[in-house]
């Protein structure tokens, strides 16, 4: 198959499992209409992201991450635009796959999937999902650029998440030897913890200096971006920064490092004094860590050994790494 689907596949499976549930959107997905109608007062928030490495719970990965940003943002995403390109080989049944799993995420987060566009194309080896978030701020929208020096830098849960996720669950087969049944499964179950818009409608209360949704190249690539950006460094001490046994087995297995590994799920963010909001976040069933400051011009990171990691150079050391990969599939 190549091209858009026809309507009565389009109906079948897509249009008729996205369900209408926000009273900001005026026209909703569905056939011959160019675009969907909304209407938001205050600041609009919009940000986009593909899901391009993933095989399994695609549908569920494009509305967590672009969901995240938002909320990152200090906002509450509305609706979102969602894009598959199939390739010609791909059975039709992936289509309504990941419509479930992306409606049922969409549901949970009350978020309406509000339009985009579906087709089959030579010009892809993998399925993509794209999706286009828009949502609307709760207060103020909040950059991850307005830190300050001196700032505690915390995260929420820990690192990795997403990465694990997916490696358990694409990957399963590579890991029957280091990991247990019972661990494969609980490592395929971090997909559950994916989503920061908990944490960010609390943030979004509190006197944060910035927030950001950790994503690929993880807590040193979040780090070393916020770093070039500012100017400003900072100072992480790795033995606070939480890891699970399950994420460094994982790692160890693959040969990564879970201070690269991607890692939506861990809402990264800068305050002037941590502990009231870390408490904050706890007493709401979040677990925060402060793991060091906003210091210096440079992103370093410190382990029980005092030896003294660049992580902007370990981050290019990732990205070559990862290119090499994406060179090589």
């Amino acid at each position: 198959m190549l091209g858009k689907l026809p309507c009565d596949k389009l109906e079948e499976y897509v249009l008729n499992i996205i369900k209408k549930r926000r009273s900001e959107v005026v026209t909703s997905a569905c056939l011959s209409e160019d675009c969907a109608v909304f209407n938001l007062n205050g600041d609009i928030l919009v940000s986009t992201d593909p899901i391009t490495g993933a095989d399994k719970n695609i549908g569920s990965l494009a509305i967590n991450i672009s969901a995240n940003d938002i909320a990152a943002s200090g906002g509450e995403p509305v609706f979102a635009l969602l894009t598959l390109i199939l390739p010609p080989h791909e059975n039709i049944e992936k289509v309504k796959e990941i419509m479930m799993d992306a409606e049922k995420t969409a549901e949970k987060l009350n978020i309406e999937i509000a339009g985009g566009h579906t087709e089959y194309s030579a010009s892809v080896n993998n399925v993509i999902a794209s999706v286009t978030m828009i949502g609307k701020a709760y207060n103020k929208k909040i950059l991850s650029t307005t830190l300050k020096d001196g700032d505690d830098v915390i995260i929420t849960k820990h690192v990795g998440i997403e990465g694990t996720s997916i490696i358990a669950n694409d990957l399963t087969d590579k890991l029957t030897d280091v990991l247990s049944t019972e661990e494969i499964e609980k490592a395929k179950d971090y997909i559950k913890d994916i989503s920061v818009l908990k944490e960010g409608k609390i943030l979004s209360r509190e006197n944060v200096t910035s927030m950001h949704d950790i994503t690929e190249g993880g807590l040193f690539g979040a780090l070393t971006e916020i770093s070039k950006k500012t100017g400003l460094g900072f100072e992480i001490d790795l033995e606070k920064v939480p890891v699970t046994e399950l994420t460094k087995k994982i790692c160890d297995c693959f040969s990564l490092s879970p201070y690269t590994l991607i890692a939506s799920g861990s809402m990264l963010f800068t305050v002037k004094d941590g502990s009231s909001v870390v408490k904050k976040l706890e007493d709401n069933g979040i677990k925060a860590t402060v793991i060091g400051k906003v210091k210096g011009n440079k992103p370093i990171a410190i382990n029980g050994k005092k030896e003294i990691i660049e992580m902007d150079k370990e981050f290019d050391r990732f990205m070559c790494l990862s290119g090499q990969k994406t060179s090589d599939n």
